[in-house]
């Protein structure tokens, strides 16, 4: 029990002191004997690198009152994730149902959880316990346990909870980071006849690394997968197990594509990919347009409905970009680019653009080389997003060079 660290004093020094430099108080309090000091200043300077995690892009604040631990905050779940999360869940289980949250950490999936839900929050780590202890005072929809959340599950009775979430820590014993289920605690794998016989509709965050058919393997009552980006980057895979499902073959269960908290509107499964067939190979010509897909949808491998839903053609079948005369395409899950000059690969033609001294962005698909080593050859001043130019390798193995500017579509 560490609750008494987190008193008036510790709330109120960090009041008198959350503007000054972390590393200054350090060395300011390192002789002080009050022991919640290291953690009020752990406080201040994991608001600082949490930047805007905590607050949802409804308005939403997510803040937990005590944030002591560093790598707590490192790994929580940032708010609007957090959100979906809990949307997700209500779409499978009613308001006032009990779940259990077997990963607490810092308690941002739990207090979104807590939204709907009557949230039972395991945490092995004392520390991290306390500070959901205080987090939630007050909250009645939350009780803590502190202990090996599996020890825990084992102990409860089949249909106690209707739904588990579960974010397994991707860390190991020494610190490093890791990504296989079977690497994460705890091991999914492992305890998945125990999570079965609870009987519960069990929801999985992992890691964005993981393949998405060798996992389905693995969780061979999956139902549902959820590819969840920030409009930039893939951050996490969402598995939803449903034992009541039946169990589904891994080609038909429905993987569902998110923007930061946009679902698009593409939804597919894995044989419904394989099936589809592409448009022929086009190449890119100036005034047309050129597509790139997002992060969630380069994850998820959806390259051959992307070219025959949206009627865009590929530029080759490994370069992952596609190309069309319009941009009147509603719903596609990335962004459009007005091609505005295609530059062949030949030495007379990048000496010319060494001369124009651009200034763009720089990437690569499928090239030979970095974009930092395309920027480096050709004397590029690095830009903003306005300007790109893509170095692309074409269907018969020749490359090009595609300057393009970003459209709204």
């Amino acid at each position: 029990m560490q609750e008494h660290l987190f008193g008036e004093e510790y709330y109120k020094w960090i009041g008198e002191h959350e503007e000054e430099d972390p590393d200054r108080l350090r060395l300011s309090y390192h002789n002080d004997g009050r022991e919640w000091i290291p953690y009020a200043i752990t406080h201040i300077a994991s608001l600082r690198r949490a930047g805007k995690k905590f607050q949802a892009v409804t308005g939403e604040c997510m803040m937990p009152s005590v944030i002591a631990s560093d790598i707590a905050v490192q790994q929580s779940t940032s708010a609007d994730v957090a959100l979906l999360h809990a949307d997700l869940l209500a779409r499978h289980i009613s308001q006032g149902s009990n779940v259990l949250d077997m990963t607490c950490g810092l308690g941002t999936d739990t207090r979104a959880l807590s939204r709907y839900f009557n949230v039972t929050s395991c945490e092995i780590n004392a520390l991290h316990a306390a500070m959901a202890r205080e987090n939630f005072r007050g909250n009645a929809n939350v009780g803590i346990v502190e202990g090996d959340s599996v020890e825990f599950l084992r102990s409860v009775d089949s249909g106690r909870f209707q739904a588990i979430f579960i974010d397994p820590a991707r860390r190991d014993n020494r610190g490093r980071r890791v990504y296989g289920i079977s690497d994460c605690t705890p091991d999914i794998i492992e305890i998945y006849r125990l999570l079965m016989s609870k009987q519960a509709i069990v929801m999985c965050k992992l890691s964005p690394m993981i393949d998405i058919r060798q996992t389905l393997r693995d969780l061979p009552d999956a139902s549902e997968v959820h590819i969840i980006g920030d409009g930039r980057e893939c951050k996490e895979l969402v598995f939803v197990v449903d034992p009541d499902n039946g169990k589904m073959r891994v080609e038909d269960v429905p993987i569902y594509l998110w923007n930061g908290t946009r679902e698009c509107v593409l939804t597919y499964s894995i044989g419904e990919e394989a099936s589809a067939l592409p448009l022929d190979a086009d190449r890119p010509s100036a005034g047309g347009m050129l597509w790139i897909p997002s992060a969630v949808a380069m994850k998820g491998g959806c390259f051959n409905l992307l070219s025959s839903k949206y009627r865009v053609n590929p530029i080759s079948s490994n370069t992952h970009l596609y190309v069309s005369a319009s941009k009147d395409i509603s719903d596609f899950p990335g962004h459009c680019e007005q091609i505005l000059e295609v530059i062949p690969w030949k030495s007379s033609e990048l000496k010319k653009i060494k001369k124009r001294k651009l200034k763009a962005c720089t990437r690569v698909r499928n090239f030979g080389m970095t974009a930092q080593q395309l920027s480096d050859k050709l004397g590029i001043v690095p830009g903003d997003d306005d300007i790109m130019l893509t170095g692309i390798m074409l269907s018969d193995g020749s490359r090009m060079l595609v300057m393009s500017t970003r459209q709204e579509c």
